[in-house]
């Protein structure tokens, strides 16, 4: 009894002490700012209860429901960034969008078109992966208290709302679904589809720089109008180069943090998906679907990013290649002087660099893949091993 009422009476003299201590620094005014960002702000009802409801899923369940929480931070990192990927694209589609397809011939048309449509239909199965996905985790099952900690933490806290804050989750399962598959993928693999018309326009332009002069009558060093018509045409054209590996580099340099935080967030979500299936000792039969669909959702994210990524450094390639072609040397010295240095600029790759070897592209994308799967070869053998 008496130990009862010590433990009692120190308990409130330090809570007493504690008053007192915050009531002297809430009268500091030059100090109250920081005392609310770094002590007032945790006195707060609401934040103390989601800050004990941290600790005890930290420290109770943190293992069973690893996979929900990292998936829960790859969905949250793509809906905080949403906005920042839009106003970058917008702002600086409005500058490198220089010529539109109805300025192409025939056969160029044709490409874009192509282009377009496999643009189109990755984003379609995109979309459609991410609401089979929505929908799996949406279909109640036996064990979805094992697996999802929002039924876990409303059968616990809320039980009298359970049924109704599942059913908002399962709502919300869709918004997530469609914001995981659209906000990493989408902007960027949009924004490298208009550049690579962009680049296709530019490669004719180069071609047609001495369309009118075939004839080698019209192609000597005393022909003023020929080299007059070829020097506009090459200030038009390097202009245009300029213009579009300016704005393009930029807008891919303030992406690439984003795509790197989605590909951080989304390999550790990944990788608790695995580590958990082979580590769990229960069965997994009415999971089978869920783990797919996710699997097939950050599958093609990864791709269509490393094939837009790809994309665009093929055809600086072929940029290249058709200004190599030219016939550069029917042109007076000044002419050639402006192919020379358009042509040291092309060699400059347009690319999102993550750093000095690392670029966006079907390499990374290839390396990614091979991680993958050696992680899981690894964690099958493991298990097979310990089930021996």
């Amino acid at each position: 009894m008496r130990a009862t009422l010590t433990r009692h009476f120190l308990e409130c003299r330090r809570s007493c002490i504690q008053c007192i201590l915050v009531k002297r620094m809430k009268t500091d005014d030059h100090l109250k700012l920081c005392h609310f960002f770094s002590v007032g702000i945790f006195q707060l009802k609401t934040v103390r209860l989601l800050l004990g409801l941290s600790k005890r899923f930290e420290l109770d369940y943190f293992v069973q429901y690893g996979p929900m929480y990292f998936i829960s931070v790859y969905t949250l990192v793509c809906i905080i960034t949403q906005s920042y990927i839009t106003s970058i694209i917008t702002r600086y589609l409005h500058h490198t969008k220089i010529w539109t397809i109805e300025n192409a011939p025939k056969e160029i048309r044709e490409q874009v078109k192509k282009i377009g449509l496999y643009v189109t239909l990755y984003m379609i199965t995109a979309i459609c992966m991410a609401l089979l996905a929505a929908a799996s985790f949406a279909v109640s099952t036996d064990s979805d208290n094992e697996f999802l900690y929002p039924y876990k933490l409303c059968e616990q806290y809320f039980p009298s709302f359970k049924t109704m804050f599942i059913f908002l989750f399962k709502l919300g399962l869709f918004v997530m679904a469609y914001a995981s598959a659209s906000i990493p993928a989408f902007g960027v693999v949009y924004y490298y589809a208009e550049l690579v018309l962009q680049k296709y326009m530019l490669i004719y332009s180069i071609q047609e720089i001495n369309a009118n002069y075939q004839k080698r009558v019209y192609i000597s060093l005393d022909n003023k109008q020929y080299h007059v018509a070829v020097s506009q045409k090459l200030k038009i054209v390097i202009k245009n180069h300029i213009i579009l590996n300016k704005y393009g580099r930029q807008a891919l340099e303030k992406c690439q943090m984003f795509v790197f935080l989605f590909q951080i967030s989304g390999i550790v979500a990944m990788a608790s998906v695995v580590v958990f299936y082979f580590t769990f000792s229960g069965s997994l039969t009415d999971q089978y679907l869920r783990i797919i669909a996710l699997m097939l959702l950050s599958f093609l994210t990864v791709i269509g990013l490393a094939v837009s990524g790809q994309t665009i450094e093929d055809i600086s390639e072929e940029l290249t290649d058709a200004l190599v072609k030219v016939e550069w040397y029917h042109w007076n010295e000044i002419n050639k002087m402006k192919y020379l240095i358009f042509l040291t600029n092309t060699s400059k790759v347009l690319t999102m660099k993550f750093s000095e070897n690392i670029s966006l592209n079907l390499r990374l994308g290839l390396q990614i893949s091979k991680a993958f799967f050696t992680a899981v070869s690894i964690m099958y053998r493991l298990r097979l091993s310990r089930d021996v």
